[in-house]
């Protein structure tokens, strides 16, 4: 089967779909199968119907007939999450999830007649079913070579360039995103497979709405660790406590002004480098309006010069999605000799990521 991370997938994923076709993405719990299901919907501009197949009969796939008393003839009643008259995305959610027989002769209606029951589906209506992969201990019901054959197949795999450019777009705070990027894909995902609480793309986001909710009702540091720990486990929210231990005893605004770093070893570790880093583009980014960067221009250039090409890259990725102040910051930057010598192979580096 095909895999790849959820840009490649949404990619290839639209143009089954523009072909009419069924698209089956399977994938581990959590990495975003529902969200991609719920972006194409909303990028097709249709409404999103979600089904899970294992919570529902065979019957409420494609209806029921019962005796019309004054006919005598079978009626058909049709389910009432059937579209009419106008297209729609239907999304069979956890698709081989503990299905009996029956479901999956219902849905081969669904996926390849496009029809429930004698109602057929409008033709601009696009048909997405997604399920866990057998090897995450998830309940996997086989899904027959019938079946199976009505569907153009994708594995979603988690990655961590991906899930950054997301986040950011989400509202996952920049320490979260900071640590994730410092730790990596291990950090973003990893399942044991005997515990509860494991990291991914979901539990990730999750941990991080707790975080920030229990960081503005400035709540204790152990109850912190508690709530992370609920979403991701005890291991991985040690790690993150860690981490945003050493984040928040930056003094963001300082460095923004001054540009002073420090001049510590513990100031040059990449642990240190990525929280650094994160922190003050979450500043300029959120924090200054265009005039306030040209003031602060003088410290913004003398953190830059204190740090390798690869965290400036990364500095940059941060506020290229507002545009005045990344064109700002580029003219800021370029006006200094050393940092213009730099600036060609850092827009490049950046290119590179897209």
């Amino acid at each position: 089967m095909i895999k790849g991370n959820y840009k490649t997938i949404k990619d290839l994923a639209k143009t089954a779909l523009d072909a009419n076709l069924s698209v089956l993405v399977l994938g581990h719990p959590g990495v975003g199968k529902s969200t991609l299901a719920r972006e194409l919907a909303q990028e097709y501009g249709l409404e999103l119907i979600d089904i899970r197949l294992a919570h529902v009969e065979p019957s409420e796939l494609i209806g029921v007939q019962l005796p019309d008393r004054e006919t005598g003839k079978l009626v058909t009643y049709i389910p009432e999450w059937v579209p009419k008259d106008k297209p729609a995305f239907i999304f069979l959610d956890e698709f081989n999830a503990g299905v009996s027989k029956l479901h999956q002769a219902a849905a081969y209606q669904i996926v390849l007649d496009r029809r429930a029951g004698k109602v057929k589906f409008h033709p601009e209506t696009k048909i997405m079913a997604a399920g866990n992969l057998e090897e995450d201990n998830a309940i996997v019901t086989p899904l027959s070579q019938a079946l199976n054959n009505r569907f153009v197949h994708f594995i979603l795999e988690p990655d961590v360039e991906c899930w950054l450019e997301w986040a950011k777009k989400a509202g996952v705070s920049p320490v979260m995103r900071a640590y994730i990027h410092f730790r990596g894909i291990r950090a973003l995902y990893n399942n044991p497979g005997d515990a509860p609480a494991f990291p991914s793309p979901r539990t990730i986001e999750w941990a991080d709405r707790l975080y920030q909710i229990a960081k503005a009702q400035k709540a204790k540091r152990e109850k912190i660790k508690y709530l992370i720990a609920s979403c991701i486990g005890e291991g991985d929210a040690v790690q993150f406590i860690q981490f945003e231990n050493l984040y928040s005893q930056i003094d963001i605004q300082r460095v923004v002004q001054t540009g002073e770093i420090g001049t510590e070893d513990k100031h040059r570790e990449p642990s240190f480098l990525y929280a650094l880093t994160y922190g003050v583009a979450s500043y300029v980014r959120e924090k200054l309006e265009p005039a306030k960067i040209r003031e602060f221009s003088s410290g913004i250039v003398k953190f830059l010069k204190q740090i390798n090409s690869e965290y400036v890259v990364l500095f940059l990725k941060e506020v290229m999605d507002k545009t005045k102040t990344f064109q700002v910051l580029v003219d800021v930057i370029t006006k200094d000799h050393d940092l213009a010598k730099m600036i060609d192979s850092v827009i490049e580096g950046i290119n590179m990521y897209e």
